[in-house]
């Protein structure tokens, strides 16, 4: 849920999700009903969309050169992850493969619900298909399950940073 949503639209959605059965399944459709009827009831107008969204079973990780990027060393992400860069202290656990000082394939937290974490992976254009978007995630699911999370959750950008 986006940090800016004021806190009682916050509430109401939590509250409704809480009583949809299809939420705890995780049937979207459901979820996604619910959400339709909540934001009717708000008066607010909403586009939902979403692509492929995988789950992270807790495995063991093989060690890589990922890194975690934090504000103390931010600057990584820029110039290709520019609203990550902006909004780093949101979107923790961040994880990054890095290439001559920059980032070129980033997987961070996007959504956060009760114990579950959304994540969404991006990899520059010139460096996809070179499994670095999935090593990206790989690190990106061990810290988020080294965090108390019971369920990961990870999509894929088509193209650059999302804002």
């Amino acid at each position: 849920m986006r940090a800016d949503l004021p806190k009682s639209w916050q509430n109401k959605i939590n509250n409704r999700l809480l009583q949809t059965d299809g939420f705890n399944t995780l049937h979207f459709e459901e979820v996604k009903v619910a959400l339709i009827e909540l934001t009717d009831e708000l008066g607010i107008s909403v586009h939902l969309k979403s692509g492929p969204a995988f789950y992270i079973p807790q495995e063991p990780v093989a060690e890589s050169d990922i890194i975690e990027v934090h504000q103390g060393n931010r600057e990584v992400l820029q110039p290709n992850y520019q609203y990550t860069y902006q909004h780093i202290d949101h979107l923790q656990p961040c994880n990054a493969k890095i290439i001559n000082g920059k980032a070129v394939a980033i997987c961070r937290t996007v959504r956060r619900y009760l114990s579950l974490v959304e994540a969404g992976v991006d990899t520059i254009e010139a460096y996809r298909n070179r499994g670095f978007g999935a090593e990206a995630v790989a690190s990106w699911a061990s810290k988020a399950w080294s965090e108390g999370n019971e369920s990961l959750f990870f999509y894929e950008y088509s193209s650059g940073d999302f804002g």
